[in-house]
């Protein structure tokens, strides 16, 4: 040991030892911003993670020795990208939000990030019935003109293949997953659109700058750099990051995957490896396997018409228990009044009503007391979910609310109760929110009297703008949300306000919300749909107000 320090000890006399050491912390790769793209041929994700991360490694490899040099290279953190907007997520809402941005913006770049680009997570369900009409899918395709112009290019395909269908029907959702990739890859062909490979990790918003610095990780397949991090700034994010299927608060024994349910194909696949996988259990192949599905939603309604189907063909052996809150369900259908489109007719339970296939089948065979004669019937259990009692003030929002709470926990504690011999159980209670990045902006300490503070965001749904929980929402700072995560609540003719959850809302609301999204960014506030502007005056000003409390200024987090 003593003879290796010495050798050291040489080494760094002969001033060989600091170049060692420089060499070893030198970045394994080329500079991100030197990467030339590929060809817009290549695999899609591949191709972006090279234009914005490069070729190779862009972290450096862990050096082999730690103590810091003075002649070491200084290694400065690269400059983020700056963008004039910034939109999160490749959905239907991602999509329009790219889309009204760059014609709400009259020049620079809109950053696009998301994972895969191909239209969000419907592909997952590409092989069940739609919830909405054809014609509702073709108006989100055309809503705005960036939109239309792709729709418009010789090479249409998924948009005449959806123009051949009965606009006043549903159809099968695998034509509206042709049609997002379709759009998808026109967004991508424009000359202001930057795309980016990836998963927004963190924003974090400069209380002096008023903008936003988005962190976006590649993603973790091959030909990617896990290490390499990408940084945008901005003072516009839209957050677009959809929600995923809901699930119980309670152990279950095996949960089966919502779109197992809903394609008929994989789900006769998983019943044939279920059920020998029960006969093995029980050591019994006659005993009839149970097959529990929780739920009276659209999904709910599919996985039914497509267990009962192959029950009757297939898989005698197999057994539904359905757990319902209700025996006779919602409809989509119009109001009474004369049969004339002028003006047009009232559509009750418009957004949680059945429709389509579903609605026929749970007419003919569920419905009340048809289930007990019905073929769908023989094969089906039908549990109705127990109810609290009704509360004393029902225009009372907070005894609704303490209603809600107990009637789930009721639910819950059935459910638990009545689940012995299921071997499989499908959760169609609706969808949540899916994760968004981690946000943590910081407002000025002279616009927040609670500076300082940890406080949580809260969001508008009648403009999508984010504002501090507990705080004025017609304060803008600059993030907004759209989609199924964000949805916008909006008036219906037979109840309190509920969320607009489908592609045509979506597009119309960010079509309608985008040009103030951008005003209201920078006058830093909205009231409604008027926005309040600041001269270039009071803008400059507060500027300098805050630059003026940057020593004692201290941003908050937001989770």
């Amino acid at each position: 040991m003593h003879l290796l320090t010495q050798r050291c000890r040489g080494l760094s006399h002969n001033g060989l030892l600091p170049s060692l050491r420089v060499a070893a912390g030198r970045w394994s790769g080329r500079d991100p911003s030197n990467s030339k793209p590929y060809p817009f041929a290549a695999p899609l994700p591949l191709r972006l993670a090279r234009s914005n991360y490069g070729n190779g490694l862009t972290r450096p490899s862990p050096p082999a020795f730690q103590t810091p040099l003075a002649d070491a290279p200084s290694r400065k953190r690269a400059e983020p990208y700056e963008a004039k907007a910034v939109v999160i997520g490749g959905g239907p809402a991602g999509m329009a939000a790219v889309a009204n941005l760059l014609e709400a913006i009259p020049d620079g770049k809109v950053v696009w990030i998301d994972k895969t680009f191909q239209g969000g997570t419907t592909w997952l369900w590409q092989e069940t019935q739609s919830y909405s009409w054809v014609e509702e899918f073709l108006r989100f395709a055309r809503h705005n003109d960036i939109f239309r112009e792709i729709c418009n290019a010789r090479d249409r395909k998924p948009i005449e293949a959806l123009e051949r269908l009965d606009g006043k029907k549903t159809c099968c959702l695998r034509h509206v997953v042709d049609m997002l990739n379709f759009l998808s890859d026109g967004l991508l062909r424009h000359e202001r659109v930057r795309a980016v490979s990836g998963t927004a990790e963190t924003t974090a918003r400069d209380q002096l700058t008023l903008k936003w610095t988005v962190t976006v990780r590649p993603p973790s397949t091959p030909g990617h750099d896990k290490t390499a991090v990408g940084r945008f700034c901005t003072p516009l994010v839209v957050l677009c990051t959809g929600s995923r299927p809901r699930e119980l608060a309670i152990e279950l024994p095996r949960p089966a995957a919502l779109g197992s349910g809903l394609d008929p194909r994989q789900l006769n696949r998983r019943l044939h490896v279920w059920m020998q996988s029960w006969a093995e259990q029980v050591g019994n192949s006659t005993m009839p396997m149970t097959v529990a599905v929780v739920g009276d939603s659209h999904s709910a309604v599919m996985t039914l018409h497509n267990l009962s189907g192959i029950a009757r063909v297939v898989a005698p052996r197999l057994r539904i228990r359905w757990f319902t809150r209700e025996a006779n369900l919602k409809y989509t259908k119009l109001a009474p009044g004369p049969l004339t489109d002028d003006p047009p007719r009232t559509v009750l339970n418009e957004r949680d009503g059945l429709r389509g296939v579903a609605a026929a089948f749970a007419l003919r065979e569920l419905e009340g007391d048809k289930i007990a004669t019905s073929k769908a019937g023989a094969v089906i259990e039908r549990l109705i979910l127990p109810k609290p009692p009704a509360p004393s003030d029902p225009q009372s929002q907070r005894q609704r609310r303490q209603w809600e709470e107990k009637r789930e926990e009721l639910e819950t504690q059935f459910i638990a109760e009545h689940l012995d011999g299921v071997h499989r159980i499908f959760q169609c209670i609706g969808f949540e929110r899916a994760p968004p990045p981690e946000v943590r902006p910081a407002l000025a300490p002279l616009e927040d009297p609670n500076f300082g503070r940890r406080r949580q965001l809260a969001v508008n749904d009648r403009t999508g703008s984010f504002y501090p929980a507990g705080g004025d929402p017609a304060v803008v700072i600059g993030l907004f949300g759209a989609g199924s995560a964000f949805p916008e609540s909006v008036e219906v003719a037979d109840g309190p306000r509920r969320p607009a959850v489908s592609m045509a809302a979506y597009g119309e609301f960010v079509k309608r919300m985008a040009p103030q999204w951008v005003e209201a960014t920078w006058a830093g506030q909205m009231s409604g749909e008027e926005i309040k502007m600041l001269t270039q005056e009071q803008w400059m000003q507060r500027q300098a107000r805050m630059k003026e409390r940057k020593e004692t200024a201290k941003g908050f987090e937001y989770y």
